[in-house]
């Protein structure tokens, strides 16, 4: 898919979730679903048929490196395998990563309930204290 395909796919998605006036960026988008912010990443040249999802579970303060590959190794089979935690360079967040197939049928409704998802897969899957 396309950068301008991504772009009004998010421009669809933020009309179904009811944010008036933003404007999608085409590469980078920010979300809160529920009180986690989620990012919506596509990156046309490496990887044009995928959009990352990238929840922030917090535990900036935790010190849960060696616990992230446990948690890796535990994700539950309804991640499908497509999600892996990691700690985000520069601020040290837990953010949950998983991937979402962008075809020429995709949905905003249907990329809304997979954020959902998403979210509620990588706030469960860690046994911390959420920030």
């Amino acid at each position: 898919m396309k950068k301008q395909e991504y772009v009004s796919l998010v421009s669809s998605l933020y009309k179904a979730l009811g944010i008036a006036g933003a404007t999608p960026s085409d590469g980078l988008n920010s979300f809160e679903i529920g009180t986690h912010g989620v990012a919506l990443m596509f990156d046309e040249t490496e990887a044009p048929d995928t959009i990352f999802i990238l929840v922030n579970v917090g535990a900036r303060a935790l010190d849960i490196d060696r616990s992230l590959l446990e948690f890796n190794a535990a994700i539950p089979s309804t991640a499908d395998g497509h999600g892996c935690y990691a700690r985000w360079p520069g601020t040290g967040d837990v953010v949950y990563r998983a991937q979402w197939p962008f075809t020429a049928t995709a949905k905003a409704e249907d990329l809304a309930k997979s954020m959902a998802q998403v979210a509620s897969l990588a706030v469960s899957g860690l046994p911390v204290a959420h920030q």
